[in-house]
Formats: structure tokens, sequence, C-alpha cells
């Protein structure tokens, strides 16, 4: 098991800066608050993950590390978050018994510092909407992740059949405050992208979120 701080460069200053802020804020509660309310989603991921048969794998966002427990013991793991207050709490999850590595590293996942086609399977668990750019986050997965690689993303979608539907109009003009984009809609940041969607699936209470996995060919 090791630690790395390596941090990446930010071109968009002011909105990374929100973020990072946000999450600070969020740290000391975030199992709390985002914990047992998202965990379907977490089991989901991993269970895609296991079907894949992947030896490595790579999560955008891995927060407090809610998901590392959960990985197998034999795969290696790599998790990136912005926040350092986040990754110091993921630390406390990583199980240095176990066969494969863990490496945990500040980065901007809009600025991934890995070669090309690189990584087997990418996770992003409640990630993509909550980044200032998504289009540019997906565009530096598809890079890293190996081809006939895939990526395994659980978020919450707007424009999909779902009670949270005023929910996301209500909340909506407080989405920056709140850390999320709560109209995040599954038509322009998934079906319009040019990908391989290979499964799409409801999770969590009420369908609050959706599990897409993206075959990256």
């Amino acid at each position: 098991m090791k630690k790395s701080d390596t941090t990446v460069s930010i071109k968009n200053y002011s909105n990374e800066s929100k973020v990072i802020k946000c999450y600070k804020r969020y740290a000391p509660l975030y199992d709390l608050l985002f914990g047992r309310v998202f965990q379907q989603g977490r089991r989901a991921i991993i269970k895609e993950m296991k079907g894949i048969g992947t030896k490595d794998v790579l999560e955008v966002g891995v927060g407090t590390g809610l998901m590392l427990p959960m990985y197998p013991q034999d795969v290696t793991v790599t998790g990136v978050d912005i926040s350092k207050e986040m990754l110091d709490k993921a630390q406390e999850k990583v199980d240095s018994s176990r066969t494969a590595a863990v490496s945990l590293m500040q980065v901007n996942g809009e600025q991934l510092p890995f070669p090309d086609n690189h990584f087997t399977c990418i996770t992003l668990p409640y990630t993509y909407s909550v980044t200032p750019d998504p289009i540019k986050l997906i565009k530096e997965v598809r890079r890293v992740c190996k081809k006939d690689g895939f990526i395994i993303i659980a978020n919450h979608f707007s424009g999909v059949h779902s009670p949270w539907a005023m929910f996301e109009k209500i909340v909506s003009p407080f989405a920056t405050k709140i850390g999320f984009q709560s109209e995040f809609s599954y038509q322009t940041y998934v079906e319009n992208l040019n990908w391989n969607v290979v499964k799409s699936y409801s999770c969590n209470l009420f369908g609050l979120s959706r599990i897409v996995v993206v075959k990256n060919d």
C-alpha cells in the first residue's frame, strides 16, 4: 500500500476552487450523509467490475474511500480525488493486508496524469455531475482507458422517468452550493456521446441514480 500526493495544475481555477471548498466542508460528514443512501449503486459498480474480470481499476472521485473495502483483494486500485480532506478519510479505509496495491492521489479528474490506454476498468461513483466540465472529464477517462476496456458510472441523471423530477427543478438554483448538478441530462451526457453503452439501469431509492456501463471501443 502506498500513498501519493501528486497534484495536477488547474486551468479553470475558479470552478475548481469551488469544488475543493465544497468537499472540504463535506469531508467530515460525507460518509454519514451519502454513505448508506448511495450504497446500492456502489455495490452495482463492484458487481459490474467483477463481471469484467479486470485486475486493475482507476476510481475517479474516490472521495472518502467508501468503495475501497469493496474492491477484490487481488485488484490493483488507483484512486484519485481533487480534495485532500476527502483523501485523508479514504486513506483510513485502505486495508494494508490486501494482496494488490492501493494508490491514492490528489488529482483533478479533468487532467489525469496517466498515459493513454492505461487502465482496463475505470469507475466513476457519483463523480460525473460534480466536476466543472463533465465532457472534459469523460474525454480524459476515455483517453486513459484501454481500448475495449470498460467505464462504469453511477450517477444521477435528469430526463429519465423518475419520481425525483420535481426535486431536480426545486434544487437547481442551489446546485453549485450543494455540490452537484441536479439537472444533469441523460440525453446530453450519455445518449448523445459517441460511445458504446452496453448497459444502463436504475439504482438507489426510487431510481435516484443510474448505472451506465460503457465499452471503450
